[in-house]
Parts: structure tokens; C-alpha cells; sequence
């Protein structure tokens, strides 16, 4: 708890997403900021067509950044680079190769969440199952 308070206490005042999320609410910055900390982004789902990769992420204030990396059968890296948020549609990323795609989604507060998925010829997309 001392660390999300530390961190809510700058994050209020120096990031202005907390102050904007406030509006028409009862919490304040500070409240939405400890709640970010305790709270990790979630992947909905991942879509891959013929190396095109989109990725559906959200987060109780905003997911800030999406990293695709692509492994090998034996686990080495092929590629990794951010997607590109695109507005409506979720993130995007053009694989120059196939295999395991891993993507991992990070928030304000640093939280990150990983998926993995192997696309294939019978199964295209990922999706989350259950709520958190």
C-alpha cells in the first residue's frame, strides 16, 4: 500500500488523466490514481491475419502502450516492437514472421499484463473467457 500511495500522491498532480477522470464523479484524482495502481491492464483479444496483428486492450484509466514480440519454435526472439494505437480499432502490428505472438499491454501506473497465442490454420483468434 505505501508504494501505490507514493506513487498516487506525483501521479495526481503531475498527470492530468486522474484530474480529467474525476469528472462527474465522487472519487478524486488521487482515488482514481491508487486505483490504477492496483489495477493491470486486460487483454481482450488478439487477431492475426496473414501477419496483421490486432490487439483489443483496456484498463480502468488507459492503456498506454502494446509491445507485440514474435518467438521461434524454440523460444528465441524473431521480432518485438510496439503496436500502433489505432483510434477505434484497438492496436495494430505487422509481423514479418510467424510463430508465437506474445503481446503485453502496460498502463499509467506501470502495471503490465502478457498473453501469449500461437495462430494457426484452424484458429485465428484469442479471446479473454472470463471477467476479473
Amino acid at each position: 500500500m505505501k508504494a501505490a500511495t507514493a506513487y498516487a500522491k506525483v501521479a495526481s498532480k503531475d498527470n492530468p488523466i486522474y484530474a480529467k477522470l474525476t469528472k462527474g464523479k465522487a472519487k478524486n484524482a488521487y482515488n482514481i490514481a491508487i486505483g490504477d495502481w492496483f489495477k493491470a491492464p486486460v487483454i481482450r483479444r488478439i487477431e492475426w491475419d496473414e501477419g496483421h496483428i490486432r490487439v483489443l486492450a483496456s484498463d480502468d484509466v488507459r492503456v498506454t502502450r502494446v509491445r507485440v514480440t514474435i518467438l521461434g519454435e524454440a523460444g528465441q526472439r524473431l521480432e518485438q516492437a510496439d503496436a500502433d494505437l489505432k483510434v477505434g480499432l484497438g492496436w495494430e502490428y505487422q509481423a514479418a514472421n510467424k510463430g508465437l505472438v506474445r503481446v503485453e499491454a502496460w498502463d499509467f501506473a506501470g502495471n503490465v499484463t502478457r498473453q501469449e497465442f500461437s495462430p494457426s490454420r484452424f484458429q485465428s483468434v484469442w479471446e479473454e473467457t472470463g471477467r476479473r
